[in-house]
C-alpha cells in the first residue's frame, strides 16, 4: 500500500506530537507502577510467610522442651530407667552443659550454718532462631523461685531467656524441701529433713541442629546423710540456696524442747544423663 505524501506528512506530525508521545509513555508509566507494586506485595507476602514460619518454629521448640523435660522426670528416681526422644528440627541448636549451673545449698539459723550441697548441676538448653517476638522471661514449666518446700510444686525451671547471641529456652532443676518429726532422740526431738536434688551434670556435652535423637537414662539415686546434734531450743532453720547465681531460701520449722532438738539433714541426689544418640 501506498501512503500518499500527505498522509505520510499527517502521520509523523502526530507521532512528534506531544499527544503521539503521551500514549506509550502512559503505558509505560503503568505498567512500571504495576511492575512496583507486585514486587512490593511478593516480598511483603514472602516476609510475612517467613515469620510465620519463624514463630511456628519457636512454639514448636518450646513443645519439644516440655517434652524432652517430661522425659526426664518419667525416668527419674528409677535407677536403671531410660528413654529415648528425637527433639524435632525447629531451626535452632540444642545444647548439653553439664558444667553448668551451680547449686549451693546451706542450712542456717542464728548460731549455726552448714553447706550441705555444693555442686554443678548441668543444663540443656535449645537456642532459638531468629523470630520476630519471643516471650522473654516466660515459665513454661515451674518459676522464679531457686528453691521449693510446697507440697505439688514442681522441681523443674524450665524458661525462656536472652542468650549470649539469640533467645535461648533453658532446662535445670532446683531443690525441694521436705521436714518431718519423726521421733526422739536422748531426750530432743528427732527432725528429719531431706533435700532433693535433680543433677545432669553427668550429661554429654554436646551441640546438634536438625533433628537430634536424644537418650535420657536414670544413672544412680544417691543420698547423704548428716546429724546435728542441737543443745539450747530452735523453732525453725533457713534453707538457703545459690542457683546459677541467682539466691533464695525456705523456711522449715523444728521442733525441739528445753533440751534441744537433734537434726537430719539427707540430701537425695537423682544423677541424670542426656545423650545424643543415633538413630
Amino acid at each position: 500500500m501506498v501512503i500518499s505524501k500527505g498522509l505520510w506528512k499527517i502521520l509523523r506530525n502526530f507521532m512528534l506530537s506531544r499527544r503521539g508521545l503521551a500514549i506509550p509513555v502512559t503505558f509505560l508509566i503503568l505498567f512500571v507502577s504495576l511492575l512496583t507494586l507486585i514486587s512490593a506485595t511478593y516480598y511483603f507476602v514472602i516476609a510475612k510467610v517467613k515469620s510465620k514460619s519463624r514463630q511456628l518454629n519457636v512454639a514448636v521448640a518450646k513443645e519439644s522442651m516440655i517434652s524432652l523435660e517430661s522425659h526426664i522426670m518419667h525416668v527419674a528416681w528409677s535407677e536403671g530407667a531410660s528413654e529415648v526422644y528425637v527433639f524435632d528440627d525447629c531451626g535452632g541448636k540444642l545444647e548439653a552443659k553439664p558444667l553448668n549451673v551451680q547449686l549451693t545449698i546451706n542450712v542456717s539459723d542464728g548460731n549455726f550454718s552448714e553447706t550441705v550441697y555444693d555442686c554443678p548441676v548441668g543444663e540443656v538448653v535449645y537456642e532459638l532462631p531468629a523470630a520476630g517476638s519471643v516471650d522473654i522471661g516466660l515459665f513454661l514449666k515451674g518459676d522464679y523461685r531457686v528453691v521449693v518446700n510446697q507440697s505439688g510444686s514442681v522441681m523443674t525451671k524450665l524458661f525462656i531467656t536472652n542468650g549470649v547471641e539469640k533467645p535461648e529456652i533453658l532446662l535445670y532443676y532446683r531443690p525441694m524441701v521436705s521436714i518431718a518429726e519423726i521421733g526422739s532422740e536422748d531426750g530432743k526431738p528427732l527432725n528429719y529433713m531431706r533435700i532433693y536434688v535433680i543433677n545432669l551434670n553427668s550429661s554429654q556435652s554436646f551441640e546438634s541442629q536438625g533433628e537430634v535423637p536424644v537418650k535420657v537414662s536414670c544413672l544412680e539415686v544417691v543420698s547423704e546423710l548428716k546429724i546435728y546434734n542441737f543443745t539450747s531450743q530452735i523453732n525453725s532453720l533457713d534453707v538457703k540456696v545459690s542457683l546459677d547465681g541467682e539466691n533464695g531460701k525456705v523456711s522449715v520449722p523444728i521442733s525441739s524442747n528445753g533440751n534441744g532438738a537433734v537434726l537430719q539433714v539427707e540430701v537425695v541426689t537423682c544423677r541424670i544423663k542426656v545423650e545424643r544418640v543415633q538413630r
